[in-house]
């Protein structure tokens, strides 16, 4: 029996090439019911992480070797690429662990075996080891342990040979190292001549003696007793007197709390509360702002002070106040002062006497004796009146002299005569004088009222007066 397929729709032919595949659809039938071709690459790309090339396929691949590097095909489809034996070129070699060969050399320095040749400088860091390290110069700084010896000269410094002594270094006067009795026989030498000390010198010895002759210090500063953070000792300067007498002390007095100059028997190495006697101080001047104690002061020149006591008067000062008005208890009035208002009250006191001198002149008839005081609450008496001739009066017909306090006649003309010299005197006999009246002592003719200018004579009067309230 004959069976005919129905027509699928598939073209009947070859399907594919070489650069393309057949894909058939099959349906549940088992029926071709479509079919297609899809294309294959035939090339591929090949890169070293930075450049790219594309290679066709039917291309051969040359895997190619470089420097220092060899490339090997072998029949097992395998490329081996072999590190040449002998390198060239190289900057530079990053190794993790030992890097083995007959010899290492940049040209000038040289590895071989493990000796380095030729090398100019170099820089170590932790132990380096060698029987000899030979060169005409080491530079910069060597840290770490030297095993071996080292021949030549060091410069720097060499912080221990803790492990070496100086037994083996030759004799010689350049030795680096001595010993004690070297070392203290060089020092004593140097001691004995000039010696500067650059730095600062510290000395923690009990006792610093210095027996120069003379010592000069350029400090502007000397502190004693340094660092004390409390104190119960004198300090200052003991001056040593030897058999002339016990040592002088000029300085702090702790139990006092205050500077003292004295002497003592007391030697350098005494501490504590020294027993001082005051000593006399010559200075040319002295200059107190507080309060100045002294048993005896003998001062050659100016005393200037603030105030100056007994303990019971305190005088602040000197003045030189004629007139007193200050009225002040603490106030010392100078000698002239004193005088002045002393002068002054007993003139306003009235002095008890009026004075007064005349000498003829030829023009005058008379002249005033004085004014009497004329205080509130005072009676004016007068005691007595005197007139003293010294030269006779003539002249002007002049007979006698009349003195009046211009209410009464204290001296009548016939109570003297000024022709002869001498003393008249009159009792006045508690007689009343006018407070202010104005004395006036008058020459007259011989009637005893006429007026006379005498031609020449002297003559001094003299009214004494007491008063009374």
């Amino acid at each position: 029996m004959a069976v005919t397929l129905a027509n699928t729709g598939v073209t009947a032919g070859n399907v594919g090439s070489a650069t393309a595949v057949p894909v058939l659809t099959v349906d549940s039938k088992g029926r071709i019911t479509a079919v297609s071709t899809e294309s294959i690459s035939t090339s591929f790309t090949l890169s070293d992480g930075s450049n790219t090339q594309t290679v066709a396929g039917g291309d051969t691949l040359i895997v190619a070797g470089g420097t220092n590097i060899t490339s090997v095909v072998s029949a097992t489809d395998t490329v081996t690429l072999n590190l040449d034996s002998a390198l060239s070129g190289l900057t530079s070699v990053t190794a993790s662990g030992a890097l083995t060969g007959g010899s290492l050399t940049d040209g000038t320095a040289t590895l071989s075996s493990g000796a380095l040749s030729g090398a100019t400088t170099g820089a170590f860091s932790g132990n380096v080891s060698a029987g000899n390290v030979s060169a005409t110069l080491f530079t910069g700084a060597l840290t770490g342990d030297v095993t071996g010896n080292v021949t030549g000269d060091v410069t720097g410094t060499v912080s221990s040979i803790a492990n070496h002594d100086t037994d083996s270094l030759s004799e010689g006067s350049s030795n680096l190292y001595y010993t004690d009795a070297r070392a203290n026989s060089a020092i004593d030498a140097k001691l004995a001549s000039d010696v500067t000390i650059g730095g600062n010198l510290t000395v923690n010895g009990a006792t610093t003696t210095l027996s120069s002759t003379n010592t000069t210090v350029e400090d502007t500063l000397f502190e004693l007793n340094s660092g004390a953070t409390s104190n119960a000792n004198d300090i200052g300067l003991l001056f040593e007197r030897g058999s002339t007498g016990d040592n002088a002390f000029m300085g702090w007095d702790e139990s006092a709390d205050r500077f003292i100059v004295g002497t003592t028997s007391a030697t350098a190495d005494a501490t504590g509360d020294l027993t001082i006697t005051d000593a006399d101080l010559a200075v040319a001047d002295l200059v107190a702002s507080g309060d100045l104690t002294a048993v005896g002061v003998t001062a050659s020149g100016t005393v200037q002070f603030a105030d100056l006591s007994d303990g019971t008067i305190t005088i602040a000062g000197f003045v030189d106040e004629d007139n007193m008005s200050s009225d002040s208890a603490t106030l010392v009035p100078t000698q002239q002062s004193v005088k002045a208002y002393v002068d002054s009250k007993v003139s306003a006191v009235d002095d008890t006497v009026l004075r007064a001198t005349f000498t003829a002149d030829s023009s005058s008839s008379s002249f005033s004796l004085g004014t009497m005081p004329n205080e509130s609450g005072r009676t004016y008496v007068g005691s007595k009146l005197t007139i003293k001739i010294s030269t006779a009066f003539s002249g002007g017909s002049v007979d006698g002299i009349l003195v009046n306090d211009g209410t009464n006649d204290l001296m009548a003309v016939a109570q003297n005569d000024p022709t002869v010299t001498g003393l008249y005197v009159v009792d006045l006999g508690a007689e009343a004088i006018t407070g202010g009246a104005t004395v006036t002592v008058s020459f007259k003719e011989s009637d005893g009222s006429t007026a006379s200018v005498p031609t020449a004579g002297a003559c001094t009067a003299t009214l004494e007066y007491q008063f009374y309230t």
